[in-house]
């Protein structure tokens, strides 16, 4: 299979969750003043988590994709995982919009962020094994997966934070793990120079 065909389904969802997050979330205020704004503040936090969350997943993996000369099997089905996760990532940000302090609800999320991560990693990881001869792309796998991993276990605290002390506490620790990733995707743009 084509890398374009993987990367454009992959491409297809991240578009299409950030469209209708927007669309979706965000209301206009009720009454029209800086007040209804107020009332709003948690559903704008929500969604900017959210698309924070994609942008940095985004972004992070686009240097490994861009040095990917082939794909196997197992990163066709992670792919299609990866943009399934997307989804998913969409509807349990709904779900703890909808219920703002239950405790279960915000584990679900953090775990659903943590599974993401993993399949994310199981993915760099089928494409090394099917691309070991590429040398851009060992190196820039490698840099992503370890920042999966601290991503991952940024969620983790998170979880057990929420778990034993604060019943919210999921929703700033996947802040923190989206800014982490997407500030590590950014510093490695302007650092090396975005020109190939």
């Amino acid at each position: 299979m084509d890398k374009k065909r993987l990367t454009g389904l992959i491409d297809a969802a991240f578009v299409l969750v950030a469209v209708h997050a927007v669309y979706n979330y965000i209301f206009y205020p009720n009454p029209r003043s800086w007040e209804g704004v107020w009332e709003m503040r948690h559903e704008l936090y929500r969604t900017g988590v959210l698309l924070l969350w994609l942008a940095g997943l985004w972004t992070g993996a686009y240097r490994p994709w861009n040095a990917v000369k082939r794909v196997s099997q197992p990163a066709v089905l992670l792919g299609a995982g990866t943009a399934l996760c997307v989804l998913g990532d969409y509807y349990f940000t709904g779900f703890i919009i909808n219920s703002t302090v239950a405790r279960f609800t915000h584990l679900l999320y953090g775990g659903w962020l943590m599974l993401h991560c993993a399949v994310e990693y199981a993915l760099q990881w089928a494409l090394v094994r099917a691309n070991g001869d590429v040398p851009a792309l060992l190196a820039a796998s490698k840099v992503w997966r370890r920042r999966l991993v601290a991503a991952f276990a940024i969620l983790a605290a998170g979880e057990l934070v929420c778990a034993f002390r604060l019943a919210g506490a999921t929703r700033y620790f996947a802040c923190l793990a989206a800014l982490w990733l997407l500030g590590a995707a950014l510093s490695d743009c302007f650092r090396r120079g975005e020109g190939n």
